[in-house]
């Protein structure tokens, strides 16, 4: 996420200027009075700001002012409010997720303040976020948890997880035995630390994501990938990526996909199951090795 300092990074020429103009003195009365459907929405929260970013370009950004309130500045305006900026945020926070398509939430802040704790006050505990998918970055598991168990589990589609760190597997075997975690069909995990030994509690997903794993393929991995993603008939990608720590013979990989395969280490073949096709792909050649599955 960029880290301007612009009220707006791109022109707003599609949207109509009374609603703009009702967005910068109030959310609340522009979602009620024109209907605001936002696609998406990210509240990328930092020490000294938070920046609500819709729709992928205009911005509205709320920091403290001098009498301890909140300038909240957007489209070229400013205006102050009494209450504290973080509280401010997270209340139109709320009103923003009424009805979004995705919902990205940034904690660059170094725990200052507690963002799940602001969550929790926004929230009542029978409230629930309606997205289709939920992007988090830089948060604790134990705090994604705690979020995404205020996301409505029959809407969610998409779980990404950004700079989580996933080595408190008490923690982790929490979040697989969510609802939201089970109904969901896409599942990333980027940047992260991720055991391999949970790598089969993505299989049942359309689509997985893992960089990077905590060991390298093994052809067991492969062999499961094979007789159970692959059988799946909503699967349609998958992607693992791990830095080498023990050597990984991708020969035996590609056998499990084409017994009679006598090429390279670094290979591309096609895999007929009888119902589906499929692309493999493995790179081992570089930093890091990936190993790509797609429906073809």
């Amino acid at each position: 996420m960029s880290d301007s300092d612009s009220d707006s990074s791109v022109e707003e020429n599609s949207q109509d200027p009374k609603i703009s103009l009702k967005m910068c003195h109030s959310l609340e009365a522009a979602v009620i009075e024109f209907g605001i459907r936002f696609d998406a929405i990210a509240y990328d929260m930092r020490e000294d700001h938070i920046r609500f970013i819709y729709n992928h370009g205009p911005q509205i950004k709320y920091t403290e002012a001098e009498n301890g309130g909140t300038t909240v500045k957007c489209n070229g305006q400013k205006r102050i409010e009494a209450e504290n900026f973080v509280d401010r945020a997270f209340k139109d926070m709320k009103i923003a997720l009424k009805n979004v398509e995705t919902f990205e939430i940034n904690n660059d802040t170094k725990e200052k303040y507690n963002i799940v704790k602001h969550f929790t006050k926004a929230f009542k505990s029978e409230e629930s976020i309606h997205t289709k998918a939920m992007i988090f970055d830089r948060f604790s598991i134990r705090d994604t948890i705690s979020i995404l168990s205020r996301v409505y589990a029959q809407t969610l589609e998409n779980i990404h997880m950004w700079h989580t760190d996933i080595r408190d597997f008490d923690q982790f075997e929490r979040m697989i035995e969510m609802d939201q975690w089970k109904n969901a069909k896409k599942c990333t995990i980027w940047e992260s630390s991720f055991d391999t030994k949970y790598t089969e509690n993505l299989f049942h997903f359309d689509s997985f994501t893992i960089y990077q794993m905590s060991s390298s393929l093994k052809t067991q991995l492969a062999i499961k990938i094979r007789d159970d993603v692959m059988t799946r008939s909503t699967f349609e990608y998958c992607n693992l990526r791990y830095y080498e720590t023990v050597y990984t013979n991708s020969l035996e990989i590609a056998k499990v996909f084409k017994p009679d395969y006598e090429g390279g280490a670094d290979f591309e073949i096609e895999y007929d199951n009888g119902s589906n096709k499929f692309k493999i792909e493995f790179k081992v050649s570089c930093s890091p090795h990936s190993f790509t599955i797609k429906r073809c």
